[in-house]
């Protein structure tokens, strides 16, 4: 799969690890996602966008919490995504086959989303979209070189500004779905059950917190 641009180009990421309180009674901030479980506020930095900016759009969006204190930049996670991986440079449309002729999904791969590839054909790679929880079809090409393995995650400690309640609730829209995303206080030492790899990233942080 050589023309996925596995060395040229990196999708930076973010991640905010929200607490509240001090010492012992730190809590830390999560939600339950409708079909993906629990996960900590994180996103992708668009094209041209600072790092911090886009932290805290992720958080006004999933959580709803703004203005929110950056505190830190705790860690910085780079590595390389397996061969059978890829994850989108830009928002693309995807199509039925391997050719910019070829007919539309209807449907785009946002940039940042990250696919399992099964081969690649005419300067185009297949993607197992049912596998990432695309409507559509299962299977979809998208141009390969509007792809990479290469990925930056920035992990950052956040304080709310202002008071926050023990839970409450975000719509988010995301592809053609709006989902309620249940947000909720955990104790900062305990293990709130994060899907992975988050529950990977809360472990690095946490040797920073």
């Amino acid at each position: 799969m050589g023309e996925i641009r596995d060395s040229e180009e990196t999708i930076e990421k973010v991640v905010a690890i929200v607490t509240r309180g001090r010492g012992e009674d730190r809590e830390l901030l999560v939600f339950r996602h409708p079909t993906s479980g629990v996960q900590l506020p994180a996103g992708t930095v668009e094209t041209g966008e600072a790092v911090e900016a886009a932290l805290l759009r992720e958080i006004r969006e999933e959580t709803g919490l703004s203005p929110a204190r950056i505190m830190a930049l705790l860690t910085i996670l780079e590595y390389s995504l397996p061969e059978s991986d890829a994850a989108v440079l830009r928002t693309v449309p995807l199509r039925e086959g391997p050719g910019h002729d070829a007919e539309p999904t209807g449907v785009s791969a946002r940039r940042g989303m990250v696919f399992q590839v099964a081969g690649q054909e005419k300067g185009f790679a297949r993607l197992a979209c049912g596998e990432a929880g695309m409507s559509g079809p299962a299977w979809a090409w998208i141009p390969a070189d509007a792809l990479t393995r290469r990925l930056r995650r920035h992990l950052y400690h956040v304080e709310p500004a202002t008071e926050t309640p023990e839970n409450w609730t975000v719509r988010q829209a995301e592809a053609d779905l709006n989902l309620d995303f249940h947000l909720y206080w955990v104790p900062l030492a305990g293990e709130p059950g994060l899907v992975p790899p988050q529950d990977g990233w809360l472990a690095a942080a946490r040797r920073f917190l």
